[in-house]
């Protein structure tokens, strides 16, 4: 799997659509673009890897060829190179009786009736007693030893590789509203959750943040226009920078669950949906914390509803309420859909889909 890269950058050529003059009007930020999230989780994805080879992988590979060698030099230990050193077996042969030349072999005896000399000279052929043969020429228990060690760590290898394997091929993270696939489900309500692996979870989030920031991004005949004062710019921020410039005031309206109820922005009839906390989505669950006012126990682990201080959205009261008990980075992370270095997509004027 590769690395995911993220790049923002305006379309100049980005197909153009008809768009009527409107009152320019101050900065807002609201919708939360978590490109933040992919990287992450590709870094965290990568670092497991090579973790699991520094810390496992290498360490068995750097093993193999320790034995291997040993069995190298287990073979090579004879005279010039030699594989087998046979000095080391020994034929074991039989003493001789008084007056035979062997107990386990026949005696053979030549006259010799020669001018010069006359005689008999009597001898056996070599012949070995059976028996084991004495020592290891081989190094064979060496050998054994090195080959036994070689199969352990062959087996540590397919579980390090297993775990890797496992880490990209096994799913386990549950599709949401913006990564589901036609066929999937994304709702608990309505049947068990699809999952997806981790790697194909990051792919989706990065191609879906790719398309918002696409979208926040302004054709030649809008730039054009704005710069012609009929329309409001477009442009991206961090999502910490947009809070500490105060132009991030309140989450998108928004919830999977709202949809028909939020598309003319923030009525009564939406944030009444809102308050249902009816979503899983990120907005949904951030949306439910700002705006329900009761019954603590659906707005997330906090326990805590944070609708009667956030009227004017991000106000003091409402982010004392909604970050009870967390650092400052940890809420700005919350607000921000878990990092403060996600992009938000801020816009002067109204911003239509």
């Amino acid at each position: 799997m590769g690395f995911v890269f993220l790049s923002v950058y305006g379309y100049l050529n980005k197909e153009e659509k008809e768009i009527s003059a409107e009152e320019v009007g101050s900065w807002t930020c609201s919708f939360i673009v978590p490109v933040a999230s992919p990287i992450e989780e590709s870094s965290e994805l990568m670092n497991f890897v090579f973790k699991e080879y520094q810390n496992n992988a290498s360490r068995y590979l750097d093993s193999v060829v320790e034995h291997a060698l040993g069995i190298v030099d287990a073979l090579s230990q004879g005279q010039d190179g030699i594989p087998c050193d046979f000095s080391k077996c020994q034929a074991e042969v039989a003493e001789a009786e008084p007056g035979r030349v062997s107990n386990v072999a026949p005696d053979f005896t030549i006259e010799f009736d020669a001018y010069v000399w006359k005689g008999s000279l009597s001898a056996r052929p070599a012949f070995c007693s059976p028996g084991e043969c004495v020592g290891d020429p081989c190094s064979l228990s060496n050998i054994r030893a090195q080959k036994e060690e070689l199969a352990k760590l062959k087996a540590a290898f397919v579980e390090s590789y297993t775990r890797i394997n496992d880490l990209f091929s096994t799913p386990i993270v549950p599709v949401d509203y913006f990564t589901r696939q036609e066929g999937e489900n994304a709702d608990s309500e309505e049947g068990p959750v699809t999952l997806i692996t981790r790697q194909e979870a990051v792919k989706r989030i990065a191609l879906w943040a790719y398309r918002e920031l696409e979208f926040c991004s302004l054709s030649t005949r809008e730039r054009e226009l704005v710069k012609a004062g009929k329309l409001g710019d477009r442009k991206v921020l961090r999502c910490k920078d947009a809070l500490e410039q105060g132009i991030y005031k309140r989450p998108k309206p928004w919830s999977e669950k709202c949809e028909e109820e939020c598309k003319a922005g923030l009525t009564e009839e939406c944030a009444a949906c809102l308050k249902e906390c009816k979503g899983s989505s990120f907005l949904a669950n951030l949306n439910c914390k700002m705006y329900r006012e009761e019954d603590h126990s659906k707005c997330g682990e906090s326990q805590k509803c944070c609708g009667q201080f956030c009227k004017q959205g991000f106000s003091p009261e409402c982010r004392e309420c909604m970050c009870e008990g967390l650092t400052d980075i940890a809420c700005t992370d919350l607000v921000c859909a878990g990092s403060g270095d996600n992009y938000m997509c801020c816009h002067q004027g109204t911003l239509e889909r």
